[in-house]
């Protein structure tokens, strides 16, 4: 758990959009979350995890399906944290906004 208060959480719903009683709003919705899924992961299966930048054009790491083994899904998550860790470093990020972006 304190793995994950590090992230933004979000969910992307491929099987059904909750909230939207406008049937044609929410098959619409639905299918620009499965080819958004597919184009992340190129793969459908769930459940799918993503740590993503914040402007969500870039997979900083991914887990797909349940943990198979002890420790798996909190190495995604480190995997992910590192790796926008080394992309802060590199880009020229005002101190007001890097402080924005962490939580």
């Amino acid at each position: 758990r304190k793995k994950l208060e590090r992230y933004v959480g979000l969910k992307l719903y491929t099987d059904r959009v909750p909230g939207v009683s406008d049937e044609t709003e929410s098959a619409r919705l639905k299918t620009r979350n499965i080819e958004l899924q597919t184009k992340w992961f190129g793969d459908v299966t769930l459940p799918a995890y993503a740590v993503v930048t914040p402007d969500g054009k870039t997979i900083l790491s991914m887990h797909l399906g349940l943990e198979q083994k002890d420790g798996e899904f909190a190495t995604f998550l480190d995997d992910g944290w590192k790796k926008w860790q080394e992309l802060k470093a590199q880009a020229v990020v005002p101190p007001a906004d890097r402080d924005r972006i962490e939580r």
